[in-house]
């Protein structure tokens, strides 16, 4: 017989994939998703690199598209996926911090705690992460403005 708490993340995990689905699908991201697709798939990767790599592209098409993708994705990471707050990470601390206290063996409490101490050291890997990307993609945006503003018409005739 399997035990119902070990299905129980698996189910958490269905509820969440379906809750995100839903708010994805609400909130336009498949419609751009299909128009995205459309792009030739070589352009899309150079238009991807030149975004990561915090590159300004050259042609005004693609700096347009550059500047769609990372509006897209900044509205995207805001609305799915909001940071982590500092309370969060001290009162997972907090708990990590008072189940070690409470305990008289260490063994006893690891499997207990481990969890919350990888959430955490992960939580903190990604954000440490998330920095260095949304830092990169305002460079790539200032440059792609650029480049759009430079081939945009002047209305001064």
């Amino acid at each position: 017989m399997v035990d119902p708490f070990f299905l129980l993340p698996f189910a958490l995990g269905l509820v969440m994939y379906f809750y995100l689905r839903h708010r994805s699908r609400r909130l336009g991201y498949d419609d751009w998703l299909r128009g995205w697709k459309k792009v030739d798939r070589g352009r899309r990767r150079r238009i991807v690199r030149s975004v990561r790599g915090g590159t300004p592209l050259h042609e005004p098409d693609d700096a347009r598209l550059a500047l769609e993708l990372i509006d897209h994705t900044e509205q995207m990471r805001a609305h799915l996926m909001p940071r982590m707050k500092w309370w969060l990470h001290l009162t997972i601390l907090g708990f990590v911090v008072f189940a070690f206290a409470m305990a008289g063996d260490v063994r006893e409490v690891l499997p207990l705690v481990a969890p919350l101490a990888l959430l955490m050291l992960l939580s903190l890997g990604f954000r440490l992460f998330e920095r260095k990307r949304v830092r990169k993609f305002a460079v790539a945006k200032a440059a792609n403005e650029a480049v759009v503003d430079q081939f945009r018409p002047r209305g001064d005739y």
